[in-house]
Order: C-alpha cells, then sequence, then structure tokens
C-alpha cells in the first residue's frame, strides 16, 4: 500500500497529547503526518510540531505574539487564515491526502474554517467536544466533511479518549487508502430532486441520461450548496436543475439554505442547464407551528413529518421568485433552457391538492415569461406536469442536444 501523507491540526497547548497519539496511530498505519499547531498563546507545547504556531501567523503576516495579545474571537479567525494557506501549500505541493483536526468549540471553528476551503476530493475528519451541538450549522461544514464525537474533552490520553483516538486515526487513514480519482469518461451530469413525494422524474431523467452515454448524480435540494461547490470545483459538465426549493426558502425566510447561490454556478462556469420551476409552491418550517413568524400563520400548514412542516408560498412571492430566476438565468454565460411545465411545478400543487394553486402558478408564469431574455434563454412551455414522463424526456432531448451542439432555437 502507497503511504498517504496526512495532516493533523490542533491547538498543541490544550490538546498535544491527543495529537501526539493520534500521530502515532496513524504513522503505525504506514502513513506521513504533518502536525499543524494553531494555538493563539505563548505556551510551550508538549512536542515540536511540523508546522509551529510561529510559522502558522508568519503565513497570514503576523506574529504571534501579536495574536496571543489579541481577544480571542480574532485570534482563532487570523489563525485560521494563517492555517489555510498553509494547507492550501501542501494541497497544492501534492502534500495533502487528508486530513484531521482535534478541538472543543474554538479548535473546532478554526478547522472547520480551514477544512471547508478544501476540494471535494480531500479527505476530512473533525474529533470534536461539540460535534452534536448546536455550534456546528450547516453551513459552518464542508459538504463532505465527517465529525466524530470525542466524547472526553480530549486533553489528555486516558483510556476513553484512545479509544476515540485510535478509532479516528482508523477512520482518516481507511478514508485516505480508499481514495482514488474517478477516471470515468462519462459527462458526470447534476439533476435535482426533493424526493418521491414531490416528484418522480429522476428515475425518467438518470435512465435516458444513461442511455445516452451520460453519468447522473442526483442532489437532494435541502440546502447545502454541494451542486454549486461541485459545479464550481469542476466536478461537472451540465446539470437538470428542476428544484428551485432554495430560492422559495430564500424568499420566504425558510430554514432551507442555499438560494443566495442557487442558479448562479451553473451560469458562471457556462455549462449547460435545463431549468425548471419545481417546487416553488411551499417553503420548509422545522419546529411547533407556534414558531412560524405571524405573517404566515393564516395559511394552511402541511406536515411533511414530524420534523418538519411545508407553508405554502403566496401568489406575490411566487412572483419575486420568478424575477430572481429570470434575472440568474440572463447572466449565464453558457446555453440555457427553460421548460415550463403549465399544469403543475410538483406533485404537492397538482389539480386537487391542498396547495393547488392555478392564480400563483399563471402570475409566476406570465412574469417569468416578461422578464426572461430570449437571446440569453430558451423559453418553451409545455401543456403537461412537471412529473409528466414526457417532460423529462423533452427535457433530455433538449439537454443532450445543447451538450452535443446540436441545439436550435424554436
Amino acid at each position: 500500500m502507497q503511504s498517504k501523507s496526512i495532516t493533523i491540526i490542533a491547538t498543541l497547548d490544550t490538546r498535544g497529547k491527543a495529537a501526539a497519539y493520534i500521530r502515532d496511530r496513524i504513522r503505525e498505519r504506514g502513513h506521513n503526518t504533518i502536525v499543524v499547531d494553531v494555538c493563539t498563546a505563548l505556551k510551550e507545547p508538549p512536542f515540536k510540531s511540523d508546522v509551529t504556531h510561529e510559522e502558522v501567523a508568519k503565513a497570514i503576516g503576523k506574529d504571534i505574539k501579536e495574536i496571543a495579545g489579541m481577544e480571542e474571537a480574532e485570534a482563532i479567525s487570523v489563525m485560521a487564515e494563517g492555517a489555510s494557506n498553509i494547507i492550501q501549500r501542501l494541497l497544492s505541493g501534492g502534500k495533502l491526502d487528508g486530513i484531521v483536526g482535534l478541538g472543543g468549540s474554538m479548535g473546532t471553528s478554526l478547522c472547520l474554517k480551514v477544512m471547508k476551503e478544501l476540494p471535494f476530493n480531500i479527505p476530512k475528519l473533525m474529533v470534536s467536544t461539540i460535534t452534536y451541538t448546536a455550534l456546528v450549522t450547516p453551513e459552518s461544514v464542508a459538504m463532505d466533511q465527517v465529525m466524530m464525537q470525542s466524547v472526553t474533552h480530549s486533553c489528555g490520553v486516558d483510556r476513553v479518549t484512545k479509544m476515540v483516538l485510535r478509532r479516528a486515526a482508523g477512520a482518516i487513514s481507511g478514508m485516505v487508502e480508499t481514495q482514488q480519482e474517478e477516471k470515468d469518461e462519462k459527462p458526470l451530469v447534476a439533476i435535482t430532486t426533493l424526493g418521491a413525494s414531490a416528484f418522480s422524474h429522476v428515475d425518467y431523467c438518470s435512465d435516458m441520461l444513461i442511455e445516452r452515454g451520460y453519468d447522473p448524480a442526483v442532489f437532494h435540494s435541502i440546502g447545502m450548496k454541494t451542486c454549486e461547490t461541485l459545479i464550481r470545483q469542476g466536478h461537472i459538465d451540465g446539470i437538470l436543475d428542476f428544484t428551485m426549493f432554495e430560492i422559495a426558502n430564500y424568499v420566504c425566510g425558510g430554514v432551507i439554505k442555499g438560494g443566495d447561490e442557487k442558479l448562479t454556478a451553473a451560469g458562471e462556469t457556462g455549462i449547460p442547464q435545463v431549468v425548471a420551476p419545481g417546487a416553488i409552491s411551499w417553503f420548509q418550517w422545522n419546529g411547533a407551528i407556534d414558531t412560524l413568524p405571524a405573517k404566515y400563520k393564516n395559511r394552511e400548514v402541511r406536515w411533511h413529518n414530524p420534523l418538519t412542516a411545508q407553508v405554502p408560498v403566496s401568489q406575490e412571492e411566487k412572483v419575486e421568485i420568478a424575477e430572481i430566476m429570470a434575472e440568474r438565468l440572463n447572466k449565464a454565460k453558457g446555453p440555457v433552457v427553460l421548460l415550463i411545465p403549465l399544469r403543475s411545478f410538483s406533485r404537492l400543487d397538482e389539480e386537487g391538492t391542498p396547495m393547488h394553486d392555478p392564480e400563483g402558478r399563471r402570475r409566476f408564469i406570465e412574469v417569468i415569461r416578461e422578464k426572461i431574455n430570449p437571446s440569453a434563454v430558451r423559453f418553451i412551455e409545455l401543456d403537461m406536469t412537471i412529473n409528466d414522463p414526457a417532460f423529462s424526456e423533452k427535457a433530455v432531448m433538449l439537454f443532450d442536444e445543447m451538450m452535443k451542439g446540436t441545439s436550435k432555437k424554436d
């Protein structure tokens, strides 16, 4: 087995013993380690790291004495930037195959910031005392981040801490050992969805894309920006973007994030995209119904499961969604087709369902028809639902034409 290079980040003044222990366990598995000390205090570590905290401070043009005199939050932020610069150098030099961090709230915030800057294909493990707390938010972690609860404070190496660190060493070692670049020649195509309760296009589109020589990857539109991140990192060659759920939540103040970047990555990178206004009829709210803002409490809320409720989107909000979609699609640098299913935008707003809103759909279509620039976006209306197999067939056909450069204006 080829030896890999694994970086360990920790504040050695508080977690030096734990860092040394996990370092030794990783080395026992045949891998190289690079220990980076991100301590903000003027304290001597229990051992000399491969990258000292003085070197981390220097990487951002600071002196460690200067950082030690800062307020804690500022000091951690500065050291995170310095550590990120060092890690990026290791990455560009081919000396970073995986990374593991140790920390409490301070160390975790620093390590997560560093890890979030790394690409998708670098394994990331955070061993933290705050893993299962509200302090670790979805926005603070990388899309492929692995979190492990440290159980103890992990300042020493008692038998409980040793057990956790042995597992962590095995986990990061196993991840780097199995990590390899996929060499599939097929173009990777993203498909966005919310699941079977709202859509059935995934199976239709996936099968047809495979038949045409593509590799479809399905993304759940729950606000993690994973699809947008992979597009920007160059992993995705085209997209069937049928789910605008992030924008609906963005407009209405729902709990699903990501609406600020939705429809921007594909446009900025110029990859072909077929877009449809799926899932704009509701936004998501978590928690008791009495926590809803007052302006939404007169709406007919539908409980999707015990964890989350679906709140209908108003006609005025659908107009705003249309304006945002049009504005972003008009800026796309690559080919775009906007498909409008005239009968429904999901199973939840079909005729006979609680969110059926033909007037709201009509106003959405009217506004987006007016706002879309026909020289930038190919606009097509189809007299069917978004879940009609014929809708998926049309979308895949148009996408295939764009990918092969044979697309024509209607």
